[in-house]
């Protein structure tokens, strides 16, 4: 007995420097691939319900990955084999279809830690001031490896504005799969309406608001006949809810992520006008019955 405590005695120092050891160099030669692939696509994905992603099934055909890292990320050139969601506001940039081959960068998602400015002690959600501080020196000379080539992925991808040969950046990816892809399918909110629609709807409100004050005025006018101004009263009945309809469609069209709504400054005053002759209407009719 006293031999063999003897033996395990002697041997545990060595086995003990030989572990720390081999993990200190793992921990140097193996650096974690921040822009690994994630297996499964969850339906809480936070880019999900972020329109201003477009979602991407891609196959990978050239890839630079050498000495990269968050700080020099891996470019990548890509085939779009199907597009689930596509971003088209972006000033100049090509409009995607199908097997079309496009550059990105591949990067990957940070969080406040990441930052300079970040405060631990700071407990709202989510913490505030951290995105305008720099990132940490540590963060930006992480490795940053990017896929294989011939890979198949599910890509979130944030469109850069033109000039520029690198067609977007690569913010989040998933590996392909059915599963993933109909997960997307179901859970993402829709992009957004491109302007020339949203603007061409808004312009109607505003055209149908002009017309239903310009009816009013004519309806109290002494030489609208009768028969002109049973027409005018049922335009000026009908038009708001049309005007209204057009609200809600314009609205459905609108990020819920859009921050300043200047637009507002025309739709609500616009909604206004259309109702007014509606309600001064309905007043008269009160008055005289």
């Amino acid at each position: 007995m006293e031999t063999r405590n003897f033996k395990r005695t002697k041997y545990k120092p060595i086995i003990t420097i030989l572990v720390i050891s081999v993990a200190l160099l793992f921990s140097n030669v193996m650096p974690v691939y921040a822009g690994k692939a994630i297996e499964n696509l969850r339906y809480d994905e936070r880019l999900l319900k972020d329109p201003y992603y477009s979602i991407l099934v891609v196959s990978v055909l050239e890839i630079n990955s050498k000495n990269t890292t968050n700080a020099n990320p891996p470019k990548a050139k890509v085939k779009v084999d199907e597009i689930l969601r596509l971003q088209t506001h972006r000033k100049g940039i090509k409009y995607l279809t199908e097997s079309d081959a496009i550059d990105v960068v591949w990067r990957t998602r940070h969080k406040p830690s990441d930052h300079e400015g970040w405060n631990p002690k700071d407990k709202t959600n989510p913490p505030t001031g951290w995105h305008k501080s720099p990132f940490k020196k540590e963060w930006l000379a992480r490795p940053l490896i990017g896929p294989d080539i011939g890979e198949k992925l599910i890509i979130f991808i944030l469109e850069r504005d033109a000039p520029s040969a690198i067609w977007g950046e690569v913010v989040q990816v998933y590996k392909f799969s059915s599963a993933n892809k109909e997960t997307v399918l179901q859970s993402a909110t829709p992009a957004d309406r491109t302007w020339k629609i949203q603007g061409s709807i808004a312009i109607l409100i505003i055209i149908l608001a002009g017309i239903n004050l310009v009816f009013y005025v004519f309806l109290k006018k002494p030489f609208c006949s009768k028969q002109s101004g049973c027409l005018f009263q049922s335009a000026i009945c009908i038009i708001p809810f049309l005007v209204l309809g057009l609200y809600i469609l314009y609205e459905s069209g609108i990020s819920p992520y859009a921050a300043i709504r200047i637009d507002l400054l025309l739709i609500i005053p616009a909604l206004v006008l259309t109702f007014l002759p509606w309600i001064f209407l309905f007043v008269s009719w009160f008055r005289n019955s």
